[in-house]
């Protein structure tokens, strides 16, 4: 079912952000349950959107692909934002709870059939395809620790977690993100990491993160809270172990629809509004977090 990725994907999945499943606190009491890493939404209810974006579903009932986690059985077999899912193991699926449930029985590991179409937008007209994918469920766990980087450190014989996409030093893009250190028996407390890239210095006082109606402020003025560096580019990040009042804000960032960070310097800012890709990492990291903390 895999086909290209259409120009206006981002319209669709932000006006049905609250539909994802999300990686919260909630989920880790169903790490055991079979998943395939597919977001989706009943194609009856977002038909009047599609018809704003000049989409014609090719049939009214089954379920739109939103999104697929990366490292996840769905990816593997290709799927893609805006493929139509009709039938599960031959079974119609008429609703997001109709997926749910047929993911629910499925058996870990072993083969499933999933029927549907896959769409091509070639010029103004889509092209629909039928065809029929068998897939191999894992667990939640697995979908989860599959997105997780693991290394270890020779040193002190911890091993080191990040999310696989986030970035590996501060010489990369802005990005907000999480990591954590642990052993054979416990886990050290998260680390938030903000980075700012740019091709002008702010010299940053503080940070201010604007999650939907929520906003948090973070002062970071102190001597040494901001390092930085440069060569062709230049880069500003802040590191810090996250407490009670930081794990609400991650949370809040997390599971928000918008996010604005904003840098703010000596005499300038600079706004970042996160991706949804850079929060599904976050929630993910919490939910890795979690599960590590709850096994040790």
């Amino acid at each position: 079912m895999s086909g290209d990725k259409w120009a206006n994907i981002t319209a669709v999945i932000v006006l049905c952000i609250t539909g994802l499943q999300q990686c919260n606190a909630d989920e880790i009491l169903e790490l055991a349950r079979p998943a395939l890493g597919i977001q989706v939404v009943a194609i009856a209810d977002v038909q009047d959107r599609l018809k704003e974006l000049k989409i014609e579903p090719p049939t009214k009932i089954g379920v739109l692909v939103l999104g697929v986690e990366p490292f996840s059985p769905a990816e593997a077999a290709k799927f893609t934002a805006f493929d139509v899912i009709l039938k599960i193991d031959r079974k119609l699926i008429r609703s997001a709870d109709d997926f749910q449930e047929a993911v629910a029985r499925m058996k870990i590991g072993s083969e499933h059939r999933l029927e549907g179409y896959t769409g091509k937008k070639i010029k103004e007209r889509t092209h629909w395809k039928r065809g029929t994918i068998k897939v191999k469920p894992v667990s939640r766990r697995a979908l989860i620790m599959n997105q997780i980087l693991e290394s270890e450190d020779s040193i002190s014989k911890q091993n080191n977690y990040r999310h696989r996409e986030s970035p590996e030093s501060v010489k990369y893009p802005s990005d907000l993100h999480c990591r954590f250190s642990a052993t054979a028996t416990t886990v050290e407390p998260l680390l938030l990491r903000i980075q700012y890239s740019a091709e002008d210095w702010l010299f940053i006082k503080r940070y201010e993160i604007k999650a939907d109606e929520e906003t948090f402020t973070l002062d970071v003025s102190g001597f040494g809270d901001v390092e930085r560096d440069n060569n062709v580019r230049i880069w500003e990040w802040h590191t810090r172990t996250v407490g009670k009042d930081d794990m609400k804000m991650l949370m809040a960032i997390s599971n928000a629809k918008e996010v604005v960070l904003r840098s703010i310097g000596k005499q300038y800012y600079r706004d970042r509004t996160l991706p949804n890709a850079e929060k599904q990492r976050l929630r993910v990291m919490l939910a890795a977090y979690e599960i590590l903390r709850q096994e040790r």
